[in-house]
């Protein structure tokens, strides 16, 4: 019988997973210029992604007061000069996908005492004296506007006094009754 003997072939089957990424920064980060700021991506894939990252549509490479480590870029002091919109570009030969990080990198503004109530004082540096009888009650009310908002504490010979009672935004007010 003429059986033709069996023909082998060998061939290699390359199996590639999607670059993914599985987590990253949030979408909108709000900083304060100085406080340290990381930014990541952390990404999967076969084989293993390629991770770029972009600044406003530019290459971004590690320097001016930023560090790029795979998917990760560390700003220890940020200035408001890192500002914008931050890219993780992620390829493998399955497939590319991108990430966007919008960052805003801004001064803190400095407390401004803007009303004293009761009304008769409206200078911050005029230290107001008010005279109650024993029993009743004192309302006293500052207004201030700071970013981020400042913690007011009232203070009476050095001492300070309760928790602010009342707080909405950064107008502050504390309740007393004189006993």
């Amino acid at each position: 019988s003429d059986v033709d003997p069996p023909v082998v072939r060998r061939a290699n089957l390359t199996v590639y997973e999607a670059a993914v990424i599985d987590e990253h920064s949030p979408d909108d980060l709000d900083q304060f210029v100085g406080d340290s700021v990381t930014l990541s991506c952390t990404v999967a894939g076969t084989p293993a992604p390629t991770v770029e990252w972009y600044f406003n549509g530019e290459a971004l490479a590690s320097g001016s007061g930023l560090t790029i480590n795979g998917g990760t870029i560390d700003i220890p002091s940020p200035t408001t000069d890192h500002s914008g919109m931050y890219q993780c570009f992620v390829s493998n030969p399955a497939s590319e996908v991108c990430e966007s990080i919008a960052l805003q990198v801004r001064r803190p503004d400095p407390p401004v005492i803007t009303g004293i109530s009761p009304p008769d004082n409206d200078r911050c540096r005029d230290i107001p004296t008010y005279v109650r009888p024993a029993g009743d009650t004192l309302t006293l009310s500052v207004d201030v506007t700071a970013d981020p908002c400042p913690e007011v504490v009232w203070m009476v010979d050095g001492r300070t006094l309760a928790e602010v009672e009342e707080s909405a935004g950064c107008n502050m007010t504390f309740y007393t009754t004189n006993s």
